[in-house]
């Protein structure tokens, strides 16, 4: 059994910015994968890749002997209609406010507060 992955490159539509860019790699065996790295990198895009063929995409995916490749994720349910600072602060009591404000700052959150929950990416809906 084989999956080989050569020269993947994805952009999130509206995006410019490559978030997988020429990644290659190599698995043999049956055996348990995953993946780790910081929010945004593309791991959820990879998996996707991977399990499906008709995601939209520049690459080159070979399986060898498999029939199956199954992939599994969290599936956050925050309302995808609020920014997530509008969110965290109707829903933070105001004798809460300054630790809603040490929260964001331990999450590294003040990049998407602006952000709908929409847009983030699966381990900054985590954080949030």
């Amino acid at each position: 059994m084989r999956l080989e992955c050569n020269n993947l490159n994805f952009t999130y539509p509206g995006s410019r910015t490559a978030v997988i860019n020429n990644l290659s790699f190599s698995m043999k065996n049956p055996g348990f994968n995953s993946l780790f790295g910081p929010s945004g990198v593309g791991k959820t895009s990879l998996a996707k890749m991977i399990a499906n063929s008709n995601f939209k995409c520049n690459y080159d995916i070979v399986t060898e002997d498999m029939d199956t490749i199954l992939y599994s994720y969290n599936l956050e349910r925050l309302p995808g209609w609020l920014s997530t600072g509008k969110h965290l602060n109707k829903v933070t009591s105001p004798e809460n406010q300054s630790l809603k404000e040490q929260l964001i700052e331990i999450f590294e959150l003040n990049d998407v507060l602006g952000s709908r929950f929409s847009k983030l990416s699966m381990g900054q809906q985590n954080r949030m």
